[in-house]
């Protein structure tokens, strides 16, 4: 059976980031992946262009909402339950997937793991809009395979099994920041 990824993005008058992150993850064709998309009531034509690409909330690989909301922790609830894959990734407006063949390694080695392992994280590049690579964000945690408060994982690289909402309920959302630790 193949395990199936939702990717997750929250935006709010972003529509030039969106537009270039919608439109390159749909061009590059992820095998069993969606894309949803939350808008927190975006005023910018956010809404009029999601409409254009995806009429009525759905069209294809891609699934959107718009209302306004508390902030990111209600909308990233919002999107685990449109979601339907068995796995979700949450990026920004501005984060995109750049290389099929890493994004395609990475759920090769998340099929590996047991069903136990509840989070799967890999490296980030961080790049510059010119297409310079800065930085590279690696995962950080304990040896012994846990998460420890000093922790660190990139969320634009870390795959979460969507039943965690299931068992641990869903983003605190009081949190302004930091709801996702």
């Amino acid at each position: 059976m193949t395990e199936t990824t939702s990717i997750i993005v929250a935006v709010k008058n972003a529509l030039a980031l969106l537009q270039d992150t919608v439109s390159a993850t749909i061009a590059m064709r992820l095998e069993a992946t969606e894309l949803v998309v939350i808008d927190g009531g975006s005023t910018d034509g956010t809404i009029e262009w999601l409409e254009s690409v995806a009429p009525g909330g759905r069209s294809g690989a891609l699934s959107w909402d718009s209302e306004k909301d508390s902030g990111i922790a209600e909308a990233w609830n919002r999107a685990v339950a449109r979601a339907s894959g068995d796995w979700v990734v949450f990026l920004g407006a501005d984060d995109r997937v750049i290389d099929v063949a890493s994004w395609d390694a990475a759920v090769a080695l998340r099929r590996e793991l047991p069903s136990s392992c509840g989070v799967a994280s890999f490296p980030v590049l961080v790049v510059s809009p010119s297409g310079a690579t800065l930085a590279e964000e690696k995962p950080s945690c304990s040896s012994e395979g846990t998460m420890r408060v000093y922790d660190s994982i990139p969320h634009q690289g870390a795959f979460h099994r969507r039943s965690l909402w299931q068992t641990h309920g869903p983003f605190d959302e009081s949190f302004a920041i930091a709801a996702d630790y």
